[in-house]
């Protein structure tokens, strides 16, 4: 499900983690680059800056934030997992609608989008139409971070 980790969260996700798990969040978008380029965007200001990226504006829709991540270490693999929980956006669309392409994953260190960090951008396709909207994520988890030593 994961379609992008993000560079700049690569070797700070154990850092937020442990600073304050309740500060992720999720916005959707409905136009979203490529993995191979949205990846290289450091803060959600840089992400929305790029053209080819357009948050969801469907009616009912607003970010999720202040979502309590949670995560799993495994010693037998050497990694640590972080899981978010499943979204649900109420009445999502029916006056306007989108077609969304992209659940974006970040933390959230200040009110403003240059303070907030992009994760892991996921897979998203499907269309409002005044239903409630569940995003599922992965029971495989967000994020999975590594021992790369040799």
């Amino acid at each position: 499900m994961t379609a992008a980790t993000f560079n700049t969260s690569r070797t700070r996700i154990g850092a937020w983690f442990d600073a304050d798990p309740a500060k992720f969040g999720v916005l959707l978008l409905r136009a979203s680059d490529a993995a191979a380029d949205m990846r290289d965007h450091d803060t959600v200001a840089a992400l929305l800056a790029d053209a080819q990226n357009t948050e969801a504006n469907f009616t009912n829709y607003a970010r999720k934030t202040g979502l309590t991540a949670t995560n799993a270490v495994s010693d037998a693999t050497d990694t640590e997992t972080f899981y978010i929980p499943d979204q649900t956006w109420a009445s999502a669309g029916g006056a306007s609608n989108n077609t969304l392409t992209t659940a974006v994953v970040f933390y959230e260190q200040s009110a403003s989008d240059a303070g907030r960090f992009p994760v892991a951008a996921l897979d998203l396709s499907t269309t409002t139409d005044g239903s409630d909207l569940i995003v599922r994520f992965s029971t495989n988890g967000i994020f999975v971070s590594e021992d790369t030593t040799p």
